[in-house]
């Protein structure tokens, strides 16, 4: 249930705010806590997220399909590197200030 309900609605998420181009951003102690990102930060941010869902599928339901075992390391591996790039990339527009 883990491995296919929250990557699915995670993946639901990113989808949604690619297409509308507006995703929220978490983070943040004080107030306000997060803030929308709109346009292409918001696709590149949804990228992000899209890529935590394969992540987190391929971590937790793959192994538990026998045939699927010695792949799921292999997903693990490419949407860990392909999440470290769309993050990167997002922050560094975000440092640059293209927001």
């Amino acid at each position: 249930m883990v491995g296919v309900l929250i990557p699915a609605a995670l993946a639901f998420y990113s989808v949604r705010g690619m297409l509308r181009e507006e995703i929220y951003l978490p983070g943040g102690r004080g107030r306000p806590r997060g803030m929308m990102v709109y346009g292409e930060d918001a696709v590149i941010l949804g990228l992000a997220y899209l890529s935590l869902a394969m992540l987190a599928h391929c971590y937790f339901a793959w192994p538990s399909v026998s045939r699927l075992y010695e792949l799921s390391k292999l997903g693990v591996g490419i949407s860990l590197l392909s999440f470290v790039i769309f993050k990167g990339w997002f922050l560094i527009r975000f440092a640059i200030g293209f927001y």
